[in-house]
């Protein structure tokens, strides 16, 4: 089963300016899949900003002591699959 991985974290600039809009396609709301599942990953990101664009979308898988790297995306869709999600994650 599969519970709260469906997190998003905007990193910005710094500055004041609105941060991106990440809204997540896959998995939906409740979705579950059996343990040790390859999970697909799909969100939307949007830059509120005029003129600004997303030049990157990072996908971790995380445990409490390590967050590594799934995939790095430079563009559209930002898609991805988690692999081996144990259970509870």
């Amino acid at each position: 089963m599969m519970g709260a991985m469906t997190t998003a974290a905007v990193l910005g600039d710094g500055s004041s300016l609105p941060k991106p809009v990440v809204t997540w396609v896959i998995p939906g709301a409740n979705a579950t899949y059996p343990a040790y599942s390859n999970v697909p990953l799909q969100i939307t990101v949007s830059d509120p900003n005029p003129g600004a664009t997303i030049s990157s979308v990072t996908f971790y898988q995380s445990t409490p002591s390590v967050a590594k790297i799934i995939q790095v995306l430079t563009g559209p869709p930002f898609t991805c699959t988690m692999p081996n999600v144990p259970p509870g994650s």
